[in-house]
């Protein structure tokens, strides 16, 4: 899966992942 990612997104950092990650659980799990 981390392979794919990478391949589609060259510039792929993996803090703003994480935080985007984060922001899209929360969303989900209705977190504020």
């Amino acid at each position: 899966m981390i392979n794919e990612i990478i391949e589609f997104i060259p510039t792929w950092n993996p803090d703003r992942l994480m935080m985007d990650f984060e922001k899209a659980s929360m969303n989900a799990f209705g977190g504020s």
